[in-house]
């Protein structure tokens, strides 16, 4: 849980360096000598909202730990604020580290600020 607090807080920032992955919808930043990738699968019990997971593998690809929203739930009730549960933080870390990855906030800002449309 505290993990999941830390990317988000990080990544809301800036500060982490989230990169593509090969895998579809998948990012992954390194932390030190671990890889944290983050990815989003569809959810058949909820099929209109995403399940997002979370896999921490060390340096040799050994994986340390693998949990999603759906495992979390239970455990997070309050410890994201009460305006936010454990699916609202992951989705706002996966949206973060895709653009992020895909350098959307970065460069001349065309692709962020509304487009001028000649009159």
């Amino acid at each position: 849980m505290e993990l999941t607090k830390r990317l988000l807080d990080k990544s809301a920032s800036g500060f982490l360096e989230w990169q593509l992955s090969p895998d579809k919808n998948t990012f992954v930043v390194a932390l030190g000598e671990f890889l944290v990738s983050l990815s989003e699968h569809d959810d058949p019990e909820y099929p209109e909202a995403p399940d997002y997971r979370i896999i921490v593998r060390h340096s040799d690809a050994v994986v340390i730990d693998s949990f999603g929203n759906a495992t979390l739930c239970d455990m997070s009730r309050g410890f994201f604020g009460q305006e936010r549960n454990v699916y609202g933080a992951m989705n706002d870390i996966y949206e973060a580290a895709r653009r992020n990855a895909l350098g959307v906030d970065k460069g001349d800002g065309s692709l962020t600020r509304p487009s001028e449309v000649a009159p």
